[in-house]
């Protein structure tokens, strides 16, 4: 794919700010997941407090994860680096801004610099703009963003915001763990994420149309059967089991499943009939997130979509995964809506080959 030249990095062009908070130590591959921002490099940011506040912090993707991840990685890179901004006092005046035209697995990028001008990037899509301007009406000289491995330590560092356990010493995976991370999510999320209202109005009409209104008891399901090589898979007869207990508890309840794999779909249908509700997708026994021979477009609008309508559900039983965590966090920043019933984490207590999964 021949895309139209993107921005260079500030680190790169030196016609921006470059900010560094890198570890120096944890950035082997492998050893990246153990990574922390050093404390000498966060107290020269309080150092140049002054000069960033003065300035539009630029979100960046991180250039290595392009070719690999999923796409609510997108918003955690987002989010995360808006966390560090945050935590330190680094937003002034001047609000952030994403810019995000690379080529990936839930993006087509444009072929010239005219369509990448007047045309919508990545985040421009799906999210409205974290401040009030467009990369496009910024000069560089007015910019400042972190170093590529600087948004790559703080993915990783355990102050950051983790949408399920790495393979890291401190990702201990316990409900304290999880609460501590979405806590810190919600702070971010209410303050600057917001998915376009018009997909928002999407996904209601979805479960208005499915379910009759928001009052009737719906148990939203989140399995995930493709591959899964950050954390291990759940045995679909848990989630059976959940469902079972909300069938129970709850007259004339119905089932909301999102799931990425066929197979999981037609057991669940032929256990719950006409109870369970599923939005139409693309499956695959494999991982459709790798095959570019789908439209990028709509794949990237059913994942968000189901994010969106679980997160409209009574309660959730979930596994390890950034679609059904950034359900909570949806739920959590709209403001008009309850919290839910219940979340159920399948996998709570199972962060990897480091820390296995918890006895009760």
């Amino acid at each position: 794919q021949t895309c139209a030249q993107a921005l260079p990095f500030c680190e790169i062009s030196g016609s921006c700010l470059a900010i560094d908070v890198k570890d120096t130590d944890n950035m082997m591959k492998y050893d990246n997941v153990n990574a922390h921002m050093p404390e000498e490099k966060l107290q020269n940011l309080e150092q140049q407090r002054s000069l960033l506040k003065g300035k539009h912090l630029r979100i960046r993707t991180l250039d290595i994860f392009l070719r690999g991840c999923g796409f609510f990685t997108f918003p955690l890179m987002v989010m995360n680096q808006l966390l560090v901004a945050k935590r330190h006092d680094l937003i002034g005046d001047k609000k952030p801004i994403v810019y995000m035209p690379e080529n990936h697995h839930y993006f087509e990028c444009y072929k010239t610099e005219e369509e990448q001008r007047n045309n919508p990037d990545f985040w421009e899509k799906w999210f409205e703009p974290v401040g009030d301007i467009s990369w496009r009406e910024v000069n560089e000289s007015d910019v400042w963003e972190f170093t590529q491995e600087s948004i790559e330590t703080m993915y990783y560092d355990g102050t950051g915001i983790h949408a399920y356990p790495y393979d890291a010493e401190d990702d201990l995976a316990t409900p304290e763990w999880l609460q501590g991370h979405r806590d810190r999510a919600a702070t971010v999320m209410k303050e600057f994420i917001e998915v376009k209202p018009s997909l928002i109005k999407e996904a209601e009409d979805f479960y208005v149309a499915e379910f009759g209104d928001f009052e009737k008891p719906v148990v939203g399901l989140h399995m995930r059967g493709t591959d899964k090589f950050v954390t291990g898979k759940v045995d679909p007869m848990e989630y059976v089991t959940e469902a079972n207990k909300f069938i129970s508890a709850h007259k004339d309840a119905k089932i909301f499943l999102a799931t990425d794999d066929a197979n999981y779909l037609k057991l669940m249908k032929d256990t719950y009939k006409e109870s369970l509700v599923s939005r139409p997708a693309m499956r695959d026994a494999k991982n459709v997130l790798y095959n570019d021979h789908v439209d990028k477009d709509a794949k990237s609008k059913e994942v968000l979509m189901d994010a969106l309508v679980l997160a409209l559900t009574s309660a959730l039983v979930k596994c390890w995964s950034g679609v059904s965590e950034f359900s909570v966090y949806f739920r959590q920043a709209w403001n008009e809506k309850s919290e839910f019933e219940a979340i159920t984490d399948l996998q709570i207590g199972d962060g990897g080959d480091a820390h296995p999964k918890q006895k009760s």
